[in-house]
């Protein structure tokens, strides 16, 4: 009704608007925003694959297979009894994201260029040459491409506290003063609830079992990329590509989250080794010594110690290795510096648990300088 009203009543007689939000979908090829909705368990400890609103009524009673909360809530509007899921987020799927990439001609181009395998370039590093070799060269192939996924809340409401986290997915073939730019950042998870979720892992899992899917674990994604001729004219090109997540990014906060580490203010808050912070009498808050002079660890008994020190250092080994003793209830959180298994380590079983985090420049720095 608002489109025929849009193009009857208000615009000129010969518009072309579409008369309805169907038809203008269509024509712009844009998805339906129910399409993109999904619902999670009230506690975050689970979520359900897409369910069209026509059958709702059909999975009234689904509960959640963690904790058994409900899917859905009822509620009475006009004397009529109305569902309505419990909790709803809204994923646009890796796969939607990376082939909205490939329709851009001028970012298709730039993809295809030749990787820089060089010393200290990101295709020549430890991990991607650890990657690449146990893929058999898959993640320098022309066809592949290594991608980098980012997550944080933001505050949309400048009225009220509406904290929103929204994930995005990059692509890190493009050239360095593009990576970074609206145009090789898209959205592909949105959690719209007023209040962080007290775990992501049912979230993230989703994501990182699609990574899976279309990387060099699963068949890949048939993407259609826009090739520009040098007359101008756009050709297609379809082919089977292969998705490498390279890096996650994030503030400390988020970052701890996603990767399953203590929060910041944790005696063992680093992620990267076992160095342990303490508790200041004056403020009670946490710090962390040990770059000029050596610090005692006496949580773990582990004597003087300064940052750097190899026999605190964490390798991927280790990483998974303490995040199974807490997963099976063998060792606590408080003592191994970890909450549990990260999806994206677990998933994807080609990630490095210590190199995906992308560190923060002062961490680096003070590594560097006082390692």
């Amino acid at each position: 009704m608002l489109m025929r009203f849009l193009g009857e009543v208000l615009l000129p007689a010969d518009n072309i608007l579409p008369t309805s939000l169907y038809l203008a979908e269509r024509l712009i090829q844009s998805r339906p925003p129910d399409s993109c909705a999904y619902h999670a368990c009230p506690k975050d400890d689970y979520t359900w694959d897409h369910l069209p609103r026509r059958d709702w009524a059909a999975h009234k009673e689904d509960s959640c297979p963690e904790c058994g909360s409900h899917r859905f809530i009822t509620e009475t509007i006009a004397g009529i009894p109305c569902l309505f899921p419990a909790k709803e987020f809204w994923y646009f799927g890796v796969a939607h994201v990376i082939r909205s990439f490939s329709a851009d001609p001028d970012w298709a181009e730039r993809r295809k260029q030749p990787k820089d395998t060089s010393p200290g370039s990101l295709y020549g590093g430890k991990m991607s040459q650890a990657i690449n070799t146990a893929t058999s060269g898959r993640l320098v192939h022309p066809d592949s491409s290594g991608y980098g996924v980012g997550f944080d809340f933001t505050q949309i409401f400048n009225f009220k506290t509406h904290s929103s986290g929204v994930m995005f997915m990059r692509n890190l073939d493009q050239p360095e003063h593009i990576k970074g730019k609206l145009e090789n950042s898209k959205p592909v998870l949105l959690l719209p609830d007023p209040k962080e979720p007290k775990t992501f892992k049912a979230y993230f899992q989703r994501v990182c079992v699609d990574l899976r899917k279309y990387g060099p674990q699963g068949p890949g994604l048939e993407v259609t990329e826009a090739i520009l001729d040098k007359d101008g004219t756009v050709q297609k090109l379809t082919f089977m590509h292969t998705a490498f997540l390279l890096s996650v990014s994030a503030d400390s906060p988020a970052r701890q989250k996603m990767a399953m580490w203590p929060p910041v203010a944790a005696y063992l808050a680093c992620g990267w080794c076992l160095f342990e912070g303490f508790k200041r009498e004056d403020d009670g808050t946490t710090h962390f010594g040990g770059d000029a002079e050596a610090a005692e660890q006496i949580f773990l008994e582990l004597g003087l110690c300064k940052v750097g020190d190899a026999k605190l250092q964490l390798s991927d080994n280790m990483q998974h290795q303490r995040a199974k003793l807490v997963e099976d209830a063998k060792a606590s959180a408080q003592k191994s510096g970890c909450m549990g298994y990260s999806e994206f380590p677990r998933i994807l079983s080609y990630v490095s648990y210590s190199d995906v985090w992308e560190l923060p420049i002062y961490h680096a720095g003070k590594q560097v300088c006082m390692g």
